[in-house]
């Protein structure tokens, strides 16, 4: 039976799960009133309460983020699906377009009514998202790096407004649109694309960065009135695309992966800050990967310290303090040191795996945990075997030795261990969301099927936040004054 566990104070309410499949149900009949308001579809019945359908939907979906936002501080609601600023923020600003619709509907046009309630709904098209974890965590790593690109943008916008002004000289009121509307030579509805003000040469010198298709749009200026020489456009517009496409969208590019790797750079620095405020007492046991530029680490783990920041004094079943459970080498000499040189390069593979989510190096970091310890338990014979196991959050992947399994087959069914696995990696993410559970582990203590003396303790660790990585000990031991009181 399970004796001892440490779980999360957080609870789903049936308020909040009615909540959540409120906003569940709006959002999907949200997302199929605008595909039906704008798509070819067309019925009797569904002219009749597009009003009507975009109000109740507008209304309930208004309703489930205030219930959400909590202005009244409930107690004991937390939804489930936590807030976002920028899903949320959307949603706000889509039920008031819609709410305005609605309010114009009995002052005004019924026409205009319609289109700010589809408006409205288009916008809030984008809740769907937020129940998918890929795309909130696409919006928390873009507002992160986002900042960071206001200085090659105002630099792409400067160097639009030069080659404009530059235009505005050349060609400003050369172009006849009426003229050349005739010209069947032209692409159709190209001769748009001129510098006769400042605004069409805006847009002029958009086209040339998105639509690549510069050659079609100088051939309009080859009419011009005034310097229509092949001489003189097209090294204009050659210039301009390199210049705008190859090298400033580039530049962009190159700070967006930048600054994107930078942020991470900058949160593992704060985190090891964090670590190294910790006492030794907590922190012998280390294993550390590095994710920088042709770094070196050493990682030393003294084999006779108290790894867990607890003494054998304490394997009576009970953790009061609610820190780690100690496994200590009675046998092992103090002096015994093993240390680990890990050497690792960044290339711009791994930098774009890093944008896209860093799926594969989550997967072998937890298999480089399971490598190391695999060989700390070589370089130390005689040392009480454990069983581990590593848990990526990410790839749903977990890697391991078979005495887990196998020290857990006495105590519980398979099935059952690796439920438990599953749980408390579960309960990890969530209790290690808070300071007070810092540099803790969660413990779990099982009694042997038929010997009372027996007893197997699970401790379970979070190696990193981001993506996260746990570690998971199992250890059989008796409990000889535990079972002469009982």
């Amino acid at each position: 039976a399970l004796n001892a566990s440490i779980r999360t104070s957080r609870s789903n309410s049936t308020f909040a799960m009615v909540t959540e499949l409120i906003a569940v149900v709006v959002a999907v009949l949200n997302f199929i009133y605008v595909v039906l308001l704008t798509s070819a579809f067309e019925a009797v019945w569904f002219d009749q309460i597009i009003l009507w359908a975009g109000s109740v939907i507008t209304i309930l979906g208004f309703l489930e983020l205030i219930i959400r936002f909590n202005p009244l501080r409930c107690s004991n609601f937390a939804p489930i699906t936590r807030l976002n600023s920028v899903f949320d923020g959307l949603a706000f600003c889509a039920a008031l377009v819609s709410l305005y619709g609605i309010g114009l509907f009995w002052v005004e046009s019924y026409g205009l009514a319609v289109d700010y309630i589809l408006l409205g709904r288009a916008i809030d098209m984008i809740r769907v998202m937020r129940f998918f974890p890929i795309f909130r965590d696409v919006v928390r790593r873009s507002s992160d790096v986002f900042p960071a690109l206001a200085g090659p943008l105002f630099l792409m916008l400067t160097c639009m407004h030069i080659f404009v002004y530059f235009g505005m000289v050349l060609w400003g009121g050369a172009i006849d649109t009426e003229v050349l509307a005739t010209n069947m030579d032209l692409t159709p509805l190209y001769y748009l694309n001129n510098f006769n003000s400042y605004g069409e040469g805006l847009v002029a010198f958009f086209n040339i960065i998105v639509m690549n298709d510069w050659p079609a749009m100088a051939e309009v200026f080859l009419y011009a009135d005034r310097f229509s020489s092949p001489f003189i456009v097209y090294p204009f517009f050659v210039v301009a695309n390199l210049v705008a496409v190859s090298i400033m969208l580039n530049l962009i590019t190159a700070f967006f992966v930048g600054s994107f790797v930078t942020k991470l750079d900058d949160l593992r620095s704060d985190g090891d800050d964090i670590n190294n405020n910790v006492p030794n007492l907590d922190r012998d046991f280390r294993i550390q990967t590095s994710e920088r530029p042709v770094t070196k680490i050493a990682s030393v783990v003294n084999l006779a310290s108290k790894m867990y920041g607890r003494s054998d004094e304490n394997d009576d079943g009970s953790n009061h303090s609610g820190t780690p459970k100690s496994i200590t080498a009675r046998d092992v000499n103090r002096s015994d040191v093993l240390t680990f040189d890990v050497y690792e390069r960044e290339g711009y593979d791994r930098i774009m795996k890093t944008v896209a989510g860093m799926a594969e190096e989550s997967e072998a970091f937890a298999a480089s945990v399971c490598d190391y310890l695999e060989i700390f338990e070589n370089l130390a014979p005689g040392r009480e075997k454990i069983g581990y196991v590593v848990c990526c959050q990410q790839t749903k992947t977990r890697f391991g030795n078979r005495r887990f399994q196998a020290i857990g087959d006495n105590f519980i069914d398979s099935e059952v261990l690796y439920q438990v696995v599953g749980d408390m990696h579960t309960e990890l993410l969530a209790l290690t969301s808070s300071r007070a559970f810092a540099d803790r582990s969660l413990v779990r203590m099982f009694r042997h099927r038929t010997d009372p003396s027996q007893r197997m303790e699970i401790s379970a660790s979070l190696l990193r936040q981001t993506p996260a990585v746990s570690l998971l000990v199992a250890r059989a031991f008796e409990m000889q004054e535990t079972a002469s009181n009982s």
